[in-house]
């Protein structure tokens, strides 16, 4: 069955909504987890004057109140110390933690404020177990960054702290534990559930991959695979470019059809990953204790969310590439000025787009990634330039075969489908980059040639081919009278509706190109579609033939012969 057939069944209006739900699917699974980022434990105020630094005091993996200190600047590498803010708020939570170790009533639970040399602290007790504690000392720098006065900032914290140290309580109490292991397993039957779906659908797809690698199209090179006394390679090669170039457009499709197939699995497999991620990020914020690593697994959210929405992009941006593509194509065949030609300049232009979009991507992930690692961008690009330059006196062969492909692309030289000799390899140019081309030749025989390598280039099928047709008739014979049937034969033979459409310009009959002892050589030459100048050639000769023996028209013989006979 035909492949086109089968995959023509689904409606234009289809393939575009699919197109529209992958390409947003990726995206928004891209922006979230590119963008879904902690805060960072330690930030700098730009609102004042002074280098101030601030990072917060958490209880159970809750932000509390941020504390400031100043930030200690090295001259030399310009880089800011935060040691001296981290020892605060590491005082700060072991002073909190030891409280709800140690336990307290709620109900007589007092956080005040009080001052002693001139600085402001925090202290808690419960007039019961719980004796005078003091937790948290207020600074003007802490009141800066807010833009409050020491006292109030003070109160401000106090009714924070109590609250926070309530909560804390409660939520381990068992009652409340027992409810969230009842949510926690709720949360994890659902994960379940989903991924079980996924599993579902991920086993549809893969049947669907694996028909349509059983129907995978191939190219028919049993004329590729022949010698014949009267077909050289060159030949052979160019009487399969319609049967080849049809193959290809059914590839073309089927290739779409993949890696649409693909790109749902990868979408798929990923969001397995991100359920899972959302999964064990929800439950480790239910407990207190696990809250903790709820916050370290949602600063690793980023670095996870920069190689899946990269991954993900290379594939919608090759399926995107592909549905153009098709685009394009469907356009060009409405066009009355559709060629054969564009189409294949088409397919080898998305191609190469396919590889140069995936190199930029994962160019774009590894410069995210750095950049959460915070490893400076900067240095790294200009060092990598000085080593790319120390590299490149080692690899002038690749950047030559970058170069003279790139031009080969631009300038239209050849495209996948067309056939061509390059010095002593000829064929079928079956795939091609910006680093290479290959060769589909005789017996099947695949050539791989460095672009760099391809200084002279013969293109058998591009745009129009011709046939510079000679033929000598005996020094008796009425030239006018031989002239007149060689170009009747060749207009009959264009006005053949079998024929009419592989010759493309009016018939040249050049007239008498040479006089020798063999014979009137007259020269004629007739423009055809691309590649077809051997099978119209050859169905030329034979009329021809026929109409000279009616006219009794001889060709040409050696006069050394005749005066033998």
């Amino acid at each position: 069955m035909n492949l086109r057939l089968i995959i023509g069944q689904k409606s234009r209006s289809w393939q575009f909504s699919n197109l529209v739900i992958i390409f947003f699917t990726s995206l928004f699974v891209f922006i979230i987890a590119t963008n879904w980022i902690s805060q960072a434990t330690a930030r700098e105020d730009t609102s004042s004057n002074l280098p101030l630094v601030y990072a917060y005091v958490r209880l159970d993996g809750r932000e509390l109140f941020p504390v400031a200190a100043m930030a200690a600047t090295n001259s030399n590498s310009h880089s800011t110390t935060i040691l001296p803010m981290n020892m605060r708020v590491k005082m700060y939570e072991e002073r909190l933690q030891e409280i709800i170790r140690t336990g307290f009533d709620p109900e007589t639970l007092t956080v005040t404020t009080r001052n002693l040399d001139e600085q402001t602290f925090i202290t808690v007790t419960d007039k019961r177990k719980l004796p005078p504690q003091q937790i948290v000392t207020v600074t003007r720098l802490d009141a800066q960054i807010h833009g409050l006065s020491v006292p109030s900032l003070a109160n401000q914290w106090s009714q924070i702290i109590r609250t926070a140290l309530i909560q804390a309580q409660q939520e381990r109490q068992p009652e409340y534990l027992q409810r969230q292991l009842l949510t926690a397993g709720a949360i994890g039957l659902g994960m379940i559930m989903v991924c079980g779906l996924f599993l579902i659908w991920q086993k549809r797809l893969k049947r669907q991959w694996e028909a349509l690698l059983l129907q995978q199209p191939t190219p028919d090179n049993t004329l590729l695979t022949e010698r014949t006394e009267n077909l050289e390679s060159k030949e052979i090669a160019a009487t399969q470019r319609t049967r080849i170039v049809a193959i290809m457009e059914q590839k073309v499709v089927w290739q779409r059809q993949k890696n649409l197939n693909a790109l749902k699995r990868r979408l798929l497999h990923i969001g397995h990953v991100i359920v899972w991620l959302i999964s064990i990020t929800w439950i480790l914020g239910l407990f207190p204790y696990t809250r903790n690593l709820q916050k370290w697994l949602f600063n690793k959210w980023e670095l996870v969310g920069i190689v899946l929405g990269t991954y993900a992009a290379i594939k919608a941006s090759v399926v995107g590439i592909d549905y153009l593509s098709k685009g394009l194509r469907e356009e060009l065949r409405e066009a009355t000025t559709f060629s054969q030609r564009r189409t294949l300049r088409l397919t080898t232009l998305f191609h190469v787009l396919k590889g140069i979009i995936s190199y930029g991507l994962i160019i774009i992930g590894i410069l995210l990634i750095l950049a959460h690692l915070r490893i400076p961008i900067g240095p790294l690009l200009a060092g990598a330039g000085i080593l790319g330059f120390a590299i490149s006196f080692s690899s002038q062969n690749l950047i030559r075969d970058i170069i003279n492909g790139s031009l080969i692309v631009l300038e239209d030289q050849y495209a996948i489908g067309d056939v061509i000799a390059i010095g002593e390899a000829a064929g079928l140019v079956e795939e091609m980059n910006l680093r290479m081309t290959q060769l589909r030749g005789e017996g099947g025989r695949l050539t791989t040639i460095p672009n760099s390598s391809i200084a002279i280039v013969h293109n058998l099928s591009k745009d129009w081919s011709r046939i510079d047709f000679t033929i000598q008739i005996s020094h008796e014979a009425d030239v006018d009278q031989a002239m007149k049937i060689i170009r009747e034969v060749a207009e009959q033979m264009q006005r053949d509706p079998e024929w009419q459409e592989e010759i493309i310009d009016p018939v040249n009959v050049l007239g008498v190109n040479d006089l020798s002892e063999t014979g009137v050589e007259i020269l004629l030459w007739l423009k055809t579609q691309p590649l077809k100048q051997f099978a119209v050639g050859r169905e030329f000769r034979r009329r021809l033939k026929l109409a000279l023996d009616e006219e009794n028209i001889s060709i040409g013989i050696p006069l050394r012969l005749l005066g033998q006979t």
